[in-house]
């Protein structure tokens, strides 16, 4: 959800305070089922005495989680003889006030600025992006980039985008990325603004998969017996295969037993060998 850009407290729905100036609020749902419509409901106001009105700037539900926060290490590479006005972190501050954006100044003869992004969350999954302008882009629709492009790590193409002209401040432009393959850290190349000498860009926000590494397996036998264990992590199943070369994998029909933070699967000796791994189904 964002903020109005009044920023006024009258007007906030209830819950935890938001700061001045407008700011975005993220709500995970971990749902695994679709549904063809959605019911928000907004119970009150911060100050239900003192309002006289309710307003919401925007509210968007998202198929991916974000991948990228203000925690990310963020990079900048300007055009030779430009310069970077406010820092590349206001990229993805979660902030939409008027000066928490990218702006670079000085650019000449179509150069492209760079920034290297690296999740806090480790390797990810890219899905899609949004590119929000900035609080002014009305007064200055000249500055957003000509065209924009990321790319995973340093050098695979992902995705190549046009923004279009804006039609008012801070206007959300979504994109998707036909994408499976996990990157530490994505390149975003933003190319040399619409019009004039100065870049700009209110927010980018990048939308996929963190990559979850699986507990380590342990294996021992006990008696007739072997057992498969593993620290508890919730969303995994074990599988096992024949043989290493064998393309399919099977879930183990024995259902785990937890005790004390760690599963255990008991499964009976026998001259068949048995590899095993966990994964997410």
């Amino acid at each position: 959800m964002e903020r109005c850009a009044t920023g006024l407290d009258r007007v906030q729905p209830s819950g935890t305070p938001i700061a001045i100036p407008p700011l975005k609020r993220l709500a995970v749902c971990a749902l695994h089922t679709a549904y063809p419509h959605y019911r928000v409901r907004f119970p009150t106001v911060r100050n239900a005495p003192a309002a006289n009105s309710m307003q919401l700037a925007e509210m968007e539900l998202l198929r991916w989680q974000e991948i990228t926060s203000p925690n990310d290490h963020i990079v900048i590479q300007p055009p030779a003889g430009a310069l970077d006005v406010r820092g590349a972190a206001r990229l993805i501050d979660h902030n939409l006030g008027l000066t928490n954006k990218l702006e670079v100044s000085g650019i000449n003869n179509q150069g492209m600025t760079t920034v290297y992004i690296v999740p806090a969350m480790g390797q990810t999954i890219l899905k899609g992006f949004e590119i929000i302008g900035a609080a002014d882009d009305a007064a200055y629709p000249g500055r957003r980039p000509s065209m924009v492009r990321i790319y995973g790590d340093a050098s695979v193409p992902l995705a190549a985008v046009t923004p279009i002209a804006p039609l008012g401040n801070s206007q959300i432009q979504e994109f998707t990325v036909q994408n499976d393959t996990p990157y530490a850290y994505y390149t975003i190349v933003f190319h040399a603004p619409v019009g004039g000498d100065r870049l700009q860009v209110g927010e980018l926000r990048l939308f996929g998969e963190a990559v979850v590494v699986p507990p380590t397996l342990t294996i021992r036998p006990s008696g007739l017996n072997v057992e498969v264990s593993w620290l508890h992590a919730a969303g995994f199943e074990l599988i096992h295969k024949a043989t290493l070369d064998d393309a399919t994998c099977l879930p183990v029909t024995t259902p785990p037993v937890l005790i004390n933070g760690t599963n255990t699967v008991t499964i009976a000796m026998t001259a068949t060998t048995g590899f095993f791994r966990l994964r997410k189904p």
